[in-house]
């Protein structure tokens, strides 16, 4: 058994590649049952069936809400999960209880009998379980794929199938995604003795600075502090995308000179949890970020760029202006509710607490 995954560097989905290759030297007559647990999905609705015109389960759910402005939110809510197969199943169950049944995931009771039940899922847990049933003669192979993702409609659903779902559109995806992590690539190679710490340096390193820098933590409104951290790693692999992350903070830099505590990164974004509490360092990150993109790039023109009628240089000197001026007596930083050491977070929040 030889699986691979794979994931598309523009869209949502994991391309599941599986193949199932007779080593024992005679006839085999097997089952191969892949199995996707999908999960509780709301109390309001949920269910899965298959769909033959998809060639798939297709998991459907109502995002559970009760005020009535947030239905009409809900309503762009990628509220399905498929599970499609390349080439039609000869059994399928899209109900989890009746699948694990009284066994247990350990050993499945639907497993029990010679088919799976072609059951659907309404108002009960969904899962996606198909079922091939092989006559394999020695050495021979049998290879199948999956897509496994997120849809807002079938319509959706019908694209990612027609895009992504045969050999063709497999191998295009994993030729992309190469590409995508090879523009990740560090911008220095070392050989020492440790190859362990070569591996370290040369490969896990860029990749883990990369990941960062390009997805920001997978949110809208990334912690400015944290927004600030993962640009400047980009300062050693893109400094382009530094740069840019540079101008967009200061974008949002209050006339008084303190930074929000989370950025901004698409229209319609909001501060969420941590960003509604009143954090106090992330000024302290502004200059950090400049001086190693400063030092990669001698890109000493970008002081002079104006962003919203100030220039970079005058947006620096207004944060630590405002550092200066947000600290007690003793010349000591007030916390408010919390900087980077936040189990501290206690210690600011009648206005007196330092860090």
């Amino acid at each position: 058994v030889e699986m691979v995954l794979g994931l598309p560097t523009d869209d949502v989905a994991e391309l599941w590649e599986l193949r199932i290759t007779n080593l024992s030297g005679r006839a085999r007559r097997v089952s191969v049952v892949p199995y996707f647990p999908i999960g509780y999905m709301s109390w309001m609705n949920q269910s899965a069936e298959w769909r033959a015109d998809l060639g798939g389960i297709v998991a459907s759910s109502v995002t559970p809400y009760q005020k009535v402005a947030d239905h009409f939110k809900n309503l762009h809510l990628k509220d399905k999960t498929y599970f499609l197969c390349e080439r039609a199943p000869d059994a399928w169950e899209a109900r989890q209880s009746a699948f694990e049944g009284e066994g247990g995931l350990h050993n499945p009771s639907a497993l029990q009998a010679e088919q799976l039940a072609c059951g659907d899922a309404r108002y009960e847990t969904p899962a996606a379980c198909v079922q091939y049933r092989l006559d394999l003669q020695p050495a021979q192979s049998q290879t199948y794929r999956f897509l496994f993702g997120p849809a807002l409609d079938n319509a959706e659903i019908a694209q990612m199938r027609a895009t992504y779902l045969s050999e063709t559109g497999f191998s295009s995806a994993r030729e992309a995604y190469a590409a995508y992590i090879n523009s990740g690539g560090g911008c220095l190679r070392i050989r020492t003795p440790d190859a362990d710490f070569d591996n370290f340096v040369n490969h896990w390193l860029p990749r883990q600075v990369f990941y960062h820098g390009d997805v920001n933590r997978l949110s809208t409104d990334p912690q400015t502090r944290n927004y600030l951290q993962d640009n400047l790693g980009m300062a050693y692999i893109a400094p382009a995308v530094t740069r840019r992350a540079l101008l967009h903070a200061l974008g949002q830099q209050a006339a008084n000179g303190s930074m929000p505590d989370g950025i901004l990164l698409i229209e319609g974004a909001e501060l969420k949890y941590i960003n509604q509490v009143p954090h106090t360092d992330h000024c302290v990150w502004l200059p950090v970020c400049l001086q190693a993109y400063l030092d990669e790039t001698a890109d000493f023109a970008l002081l002079d760029v104006d962003v919203a009628g100030t220039t970079v240089a005058e947006r620096i000197d207004r944060a630590m202006a405002w550092l200066q001026h947000d600290r007690d007596a003793r010349g000591l930083s007030f916390i408010a509710q919390g900087d980077w050491c936040d189990p501290m977070n206690m210690v600011g929040y009648k206005g007196r607490g330092v860090s």
